[in-house]
């Protein structure tokens, strides 16, 4: 919650509930990533900075590419014109590496992680991958979860030893075994593609210079 809607649910509560009401039955029939697309398209039509950098990185927390984000700003042309949509342009070149023209061709790579049998059974645990974190869990059946909660990004504990995974900014809480939000939150951990091969786990990850 930005602190301009923190300070309304505190000045004027009944308004912000409603508003907040508002906005999450209104995009109930949609995919995460599908509405916080829509909400950059929105952003730039009304040249909102703060609501634009806001709405991409939730955007990529749920698995937009930076070339569907900056797809989503060009369709906003229409309603917006030229300026703002320059406009949006400028401040997406600040949110990230991922928006550098380098980078905005590369796909997704594989990523060893090592042996299955090394890592132990029904445990939470820190991976790094190309200088990406992540987390693997070894239960029923293999999770890899990226470590940024699906909030504000923030870096989720490293470790847990038990079947819940609680985000130490906003106590989301998570169940281990399926990354589903059990608790507080609205949207689940985010899944990293994985393969495994003659005994080995391996990630698709974006591989940023």
């Amino acid at each position: 919650m930005s602190k301009r809607l923190s300070y309304l649910s505190k000045a004027r509560p009944e308004a912000a509930t409603a508003y907040m009401t508002f906005l999450k039955e209104s995009g109930k029939h949609l995919d995460d990533k599908t509405r916080f697309l829509i909400s950059v398209v929105t952003k730039v039509i009304s040249g909102t900075a703060p609501g634009l950098k806001q709405y991409v990185p939730h955007a990529m927390r749920c698995g937009a590419s930076a070339n569907e984000v900056f797809d989503a700003i060009l369709m906003a042309m229409p309603a917006a014109g030229l300026p703002k949509v320059l406009d949006a342009l400028d401040i997406l070149q600040e949110l990230g590496p991922e928006f550098s023209i380098e980078n905005l061709q590369k796909e997704p790579e594989w990523c060893e992680i090592g042996p299955v049998s090394d890592l132990p059974e029904k445990e939470l645990v820190p991976k790094e991958a190309q200088g990406a974190s992540i987390l693997v869990y070894k239960g029923d059946e293999l999770k890899v979860y990226h470590r940024a909660c699906p909030h504000l990004g923030k870096e989720l504990p490293g470790h847990c030893d038990t079947d819940q995974l609680t985000c130490p900014a906003h106590k989301w809480v998570f169940d281990v075994a399926t990354g589903e939000v059990i608790e507080k939150g609205g949207r689940n951990l985010h899944e990293v593609p994985f393969k495994i091969e003659d005994g080995v786990l391996w990630v698709e990850l974006l591989i940023l210079e």
